[in-house]
């Protein structure tokens, strides 16, 4: 009967200890799940969200948030801020942990909201492109150990309300047409280590339009007659016939600033031949482009480089400025401004055309119509010309502009006179543990 007892005893020790232990392990969670709940909550932007999930997702951590709604018609911005979570080691980044949070801000509201955190180990640099909805998100990853050119590992898509799921285009950059018609996802094949002068790049195409079946075009440098470097995607037209690639080459092959030397070219997807555009470029030794999707129109600076450099070993570009503007499908092109003494460093045309913007220096952004004669210098004299908001232009939307005005990221309205910030940078990364980086992602049209 002692041994039945004893045995009994222990028994209902052991059934207490569990119930001790699941009672711990429950206020455990709920404590944890109040801690994600204050920590995620942004101080700088509304929440009215519920936090929903986190996890992890190919190479990334990942927090995501909620929006029960539905969004409201509009333009959407979407940009980034950068933290430091863990700074490894002082004398270098590449063990640094770092926090990249996305928000959304549709115009006209008072306030942005946060849509998720997504977590980067190792001193991954994150990286972001609108799609659909939302935005794709991935890190920047090294194609070649002899340089610097960088390909994107796209990650995870993002909507807009907060669902975070694996994209079907992951480990590509991704071009979605304006109409929806089109996608375009390239990836670029490289030998790990080559010894030729020439870099043997090969580019795959993944081109769907419409119901179409998914095909793939593959094109070589060399077929398009580059003896170093190879040609990017960086733009497809509006109505998704139109594919058009740039030049891009390693920091040994080419100088900080070379008018003339940038190469375009023009893919029809239609009849699947390219077209070289780079006589432009030679011809008006252009340094900085701009290109309009819907319209199908370059615009682009031409500037001459001084020899000598700045402080930082960088030759700067000089006056006198010209500013041009090429119909890519025409390969028309004429002069829209003239300017003897002052260089530009950013140029866009508006979204039908109309007017064209431009960083002066320290003078910041101006906005001229477009019209058939040229603007001749001084052109500040002139009653068209406006003076807008200083700063560095980032964007051009509908009726606003992004503006990076001295690290804080603003939305300036013209016509209301009316500047939304969004955020701003806070000290330097290498210095400060209380750094941020704020940096603009894209606009979201919803109808």
């Amino acid at each position: 009967m002692q041994k039945i007892f004893i045995k009994k005893g222990w028994f209902l020790v052991f059934v207490v200890l569990c119930v001790l232990a699941f009672l711990f392990f429950l206020m455990l969670m709920v404590q944890r799940t109040q801690n994600l709940k204050r920590d995620l909550s942004p101080s700088d932007a509304s929440f009215d969200g519920d936090f929903s999930e986190e996890g992890r997702i190919g190479t990334v951590s990942y927090k995501a948030y909620s929006f029960d709604e539905v969004l409201e018609p509009g333009t959407y911005l979407v940009y980034a801020k950068t933290t430091i979570v863990d700074r490894k080691d002082l004398e270098t980044w590449e063990d640094d942990q770092t926090q990249t949070s996305f928000y959304r801000y549709r115009v006209g509201d008072v306030t942005s909201k946060k849509i998720a955190d997504f977590l980067f180990e190792n001193g991954e640099s994150p990286t972001a492109f609108v799609y659909k909805e939302g935005f794709l998100v991935g890190n920047l990853v090294s194609t070649d150990v002899h340089s610097d050119l960088t390909a994107h590992n796209i990650e995870a898509f993002v909507g807009l309300t907060g669902s975070v799921q694996r994209p079907e285009v992951a480990n590509s950059q991704v071009f979605l047409s304006k109409d929806g018609t089109t996608i375009v996802t390239y990836t670029i094949q490289y030998p790990f280590l080559s010894f030729s002068d020439e870099i043997p790049y090969t580019v795959d195409l993944s081109i769907t339009r419409g119901s179409m079946q998914k095909k793939t075009v593959t094109y070589t440098p060399q077929d398009l007659g580059i003896q170093m470097g190879y040609a990017r995607p960086v733009l497809l037209s509006g109505n998704g016939k139109n594919l058009y690639l740039a030049l891009t080459v390693d920091s040994e092959g080419m100088d900080d600033l070379n008018p003339g030397k940038q190469r375009l070219w023009r893919y029809n997807l239609e009849t699947e031949t390219f077209t070289d555009l780079s006589g432009f470029f030679e011809q008006n030794n252009i340094l900085f482009y701009q290109i309009n999707p819907d319209t199908q129109q370059l615009i682009g600076v031409q500037m001459e480089v001084s020899q000598e450099t700045n402080e930082v070993g960088f030759h700067v570009p000089v006056a006198p400025t010209t500013i041009h503007l090429l119909d890519l499908q025409t390969q028309q092109s004429r002069v829209l401004l003239h300017d003897g003494d002052w260089t530009y460093d950013r140029v866009m045309l508006s979204d039908d055309g109309s007017e064209f913007a431009f960083n002066l220096g320290e003078d910041g952004v101006w906005i001229l119509p477009v019209q058939d004669q040229t603007y001749q210098s001084p052109f500040r004299q002139n009653p068209l010309a406006v003076a807008d908001i200083s700063g560095r232009l980032v964007d051009w939307i509908g009726d606003s502009l992004v503006v990076d005005r001295a690290g804080e990221l603003v939305l300036y309205t013209p016509i209301e006179q009316k500047v939304f910030s969004l955020d701003r940078d806070i000290g330097n990364y290498h210095v400060d543990q209380d750094y941020q980086g704020v940096w603009y992602v894209g606009s979201v049209i919803v109808d």
